[in-house]
């Protein structure tokens, strides 16, 4: 996990905020996202997208402070879940993720729960 404590992604976009960072008590990265998850954070998550899929940790996607998810969020979330590449994944959103994911038909909500 050393060379993950170096890749530290974060910053803030418009109104919503996303992050990656090295959990070394579950041996898991956690890509942290609050606010709004739309095409303003589109920068930052093509920066959050390089470590996940560098990594060769489990990967846990902690979106519980998500308060609105738009059709980019949903994208951004399936590239992050493709880019684990097989590794475990642990999700956890809000209603308003669920429910977009919902709409689109993706298998993310049966993923394993944070």
């Amino acid at each position: 996990m050393s060379t993950l404590t170096s890749t530290l992604a974060e910053a803030r976009s418009g109104h919503g905020t996303m992050s990656v960072t090295p959990d070394t008590d579950c041996d898991e990265l956690v890509v942290h996202a609050s606010d709004e998850l739309d095409a303003a954070l589109r920068t930052t998550f093509d920066g959050v997208l390089d470590t996940v899929a560098g990594s060769t940790t489990a990967t846990r996607l902690d979106f519980r402070d998500v308060t609105f998810c738009g059709s980019e969020g949903v994208h951004m979330l399936l590239r992050l879940h493709l880019a684990s590449r097989g590794r475990a994944v642990r999700f956890g959103a809000a209603a308003c993720v669920r429910r977009a994911l919902a709409l689109c038909g993706s298998p993310l909500p049966r993923l394993a729960a944070i």
